[in-house]
């Protein structure tokens, strides 16, 4: 966990600018949460008295629960595409590659895939709560690599992410949860700052997450190695039976 602390710190450095407006740009969907229901409360307050007291026409109740449904919806797709560019920024980083602005749309592409992935994630891990709320949290970890190994392999599908994030957070899940313990007194202090602070502990914690994937990858790409040597050694072994 420090190991990947430790190199989030030095390649988020020189890059704070840079980041920061990508956060900006990926956090748009937040902008568009609204509560129709303190909407509905201040129309009502302006309404007219009649005998039965303030009342709110049926048609307007309609049409602001269309616009709630329809505001739901769209929050949700647009920050499935930009939690999925999120996490690509973040996979360029540590393979140090150039971050640019656009890479803050990268979730466009494969619009399909992220709005599929995090529709799944959202469900599994709600499924799993209501059994009991420490399986939803153990999932939610389970699951956490889905969208960097979408990021990192676009062709795959949503469904191959999560089989693939469930192998490589064996053995890491409590790492995760330990990283995410380590970063509460950061997040107390960007509070304090009224969020200035912020503006690097957000770069350093995805950068961590980002580092943990990397470390995790590579594990599952040994042991995908060795199970290929383990095949190849049995075919060789079965040919040389073969021949005597």
């Amino acid at each position: 966990m420090n190991y990947w602390k430790n190199k989030a710190k030095t390649s988020i450095r020189g890059k704070i600018g840079i980041l920061f407006v990508i956060s900006l740009i990926t956090s748009f969907p937040a902008f568009l949460n609204v509560d129709y229901s303190n909407i509905l409360s201040i129309i009502n307050e302006q309404l007219i008295v009649n005998e039965t007291g303030y009342y709110i026409p049926k048609e307007i109740i309609n049409a602001f629960l269309i616009l709630g449904i329809i505001s739901v919806v769209i929050t949700f797709l647009l920050n499935a595409v930009f939690s999925l560019s999120n996490h690509y920024v973040y996979i360029k980083l540590v393979y140090e590659e150039k971050v640019k602005i656009s890479d803050s749309f990268y979730g466009f592409k494969d619009f399909g895939s992220a709005v599929k992935l995090y529709f799944l994630m959202g469900l599994y891990i709600t499924l799993w709560s209501m059994l009991f709320y420490i399986p939803g949290i153990i999932k939610s970890y389970e699951y956490s690599m889905a969208p960097y190994i979408l990021a990192n392999n676009p062709g795959m599908s949503p469904n191959e992410c999560l089989r693939k994030s469930k192998e490589m957070t064996n053995g890491y899940k409590f790492s995760l949860f330990l990283l995410d313990l380590s970063f509460i007194g950061w997040n107390l202090l960007s509070v304090l700052t009224l969020g200035i602070l912020s503006i690097w502990v957000n770069p350093y914690y995805q950068a961590s997450k980002a580092y943990a994937y990397l470390e995790m990858n590579s594990d599952s790409l040994d042991d995908e190695n060795d199970i290929d040597d383990d095949d190849e050694d049995n075919i060789d072994d079965d040919e040389s039976f073969n021949e005597e």
